[in-house]
């Protein structure tokens, strides 16, 4: 765990550092196409300079996070916010940062998002009035945006330097890990706003997942002499067919429980009977978790040669609602860091928000319209100061 604290600029926390007349420039310039960015203000073009900065920075999830990590610090330094960093699982090289404004970490409201991106990686362009490149939705319109809604609120003293904390973490294991730090530290906060690309709408629940392989063993033997062998491929398709063809569960809130056949491997050539062969496989879980784990168990168990490896299980998760406010509510099919930070941490409210489409969140067109992204920054204030303000 690092500690830093920028002493020299805390008595500008809710002056100069943090009013209109922001200072921190990374950008000088906005981005290309000046048609697209024309007008602006001055918190306007500082969030669309911060959403650049973090874009430029590849953060892959190959080791590159670190990248986006320190864009962060070097921000929330020039803000004059205190910062700590925790590695995950020890690994220094891929560090979640926790900022606060005030003189305290021990807050009110966590504001948390993810900066960790899928590959491959894509540059940042402006064009057709949207904003292009990887993480440009998923999710570091979140992250952007909360950090500038977050300096706004406090540059107008509508809320409390000393309510919000900010969580940014490289991933699910981040988000694990972080975690298991907070609970041997004993920190809480009574309410949590997670983003994620929700279109805009809060999210009132999204589906756990699965992710787990399946193996299955033969024995070789030339395909004119298939007696002589015993063939995996074959084990591995009754298998599939035997998920594929399930009458997965349904859940009222959270819809139908899905299977995907994501890779299949398996045999040398087309002459020679396979002796292994394996598939890579995910289910979007809506009802019990347990109930799914306990039927891929039987399912395995009933196979021939036969075996199974769980990478990731995610429970389905019901958040709150912000009923009564001029927010849509959705339930969303992916899966979230959510239910990763602890109950013991994240104890009351929880509530799921973000600029962008998940639709495009992991395809080579992922892109966020300039107009959404500025008008989250807005929807965040909203957010914050209700969320603060009960």
């Amino acid at each position: 765990m690092r500690f830093i604290h920028f002493a020299a600029l805390a008595s500008s926390v809710v002056g100069a550092a943090l009013s209109q007349e922001h200072q921190v420039v990374l950008h000088k310039d906005p981005p290309s196409s000046s048609s697209d960015v024309s007008g602006l203000n001055v918190d306007d073009r500082a969030l669309l300079d911060l959403h650049k900065s973090l874009i430029e920075a590849e953060s892959t999830s190959r080791g590159l996070e670190k990248n986006a990590a320190d864009v962060l610090l070097a921000y929330f330094g020039d803000l004059g916010w205190s910062v700590q960093t925790f590695p995950t699982f020890g690994n220094g090289a891929r560090s979640n940062v926790l900022a606060w404004p005030g003189r305290t970490n021990r807050t009110r409201l966590l504001v948390t998002s993810h900066i960790d991106t899928v590959p491959p990686y894509i540059p940042y362009s402006v064009h057709d009035g949207a904003i292009w490149g990887r993480g440009s939705a998923d999710a570091k319109a979140s992250v952007a945006t909360q950090i500038e809604a977050v300096r706004r609120l406090i540059g107008k003293d509508m809320i409390s330097a000393d309510d919000v904390a900010l969580l940014y973490v490289v991933g699910t294991d981040g988000m694990k890990s972080f975690s298991q730090d907070m609970i041997r530290e004993n920190r809480t906060w009574e309410t949590v706003v997670f983003g994620e690309p929700t279109e805009n709408k809060v999210a009132v629940g999204h589906k756990g997942m699965v992710l787990f392989n399946v193996s299955c063993s033969g024995k070789a033997s030339h395909s004119g002499y298939p007696e002589l062998g015993s063939s995996a491929n074959e084990k591995l398709v009754d298998v599939l067919h035997e998920l594929k063809h399930h009458d997965w569960p349904v859940d009222k809130s959270l819809g139908n429980t899905t299977f995907n056949i994501g890779r299949i491997e398996g045999g040398v050539a087309a002459n020679v009977v396979p002796a292994s062969a394996s598939a890579d496989l995910s289910i979007r879980v809506s009802r019990s978790l347990d109930d799914i784990l306990t039927y891929l168990r039987n399912v395995v168990a009933t196979s021939p040669d036969t075996s199974y490896e769980i990478f990731q299980a995610v429970v389905p998760t019901v958040l709150d609602s912000l009923a009564g406010t001029k927010f849509d509510e959705i339930v969303v099919n992916y899966s979230t860091d959510v239910p990763n930070l602890s109950r013991e941490v994240a104890t009351g409210k929880r509530y799921l928000f973000g600029p962008g489409s998940i639709l495009l969140a992991h395809g080579d067109n992922e892109h966020i319209k300039i107009k959404e992204l500025l008008g989250t920054a807005h929807d965040y204030e909203l957010i914050f100061n209700l969320l603060l303000k009960h």
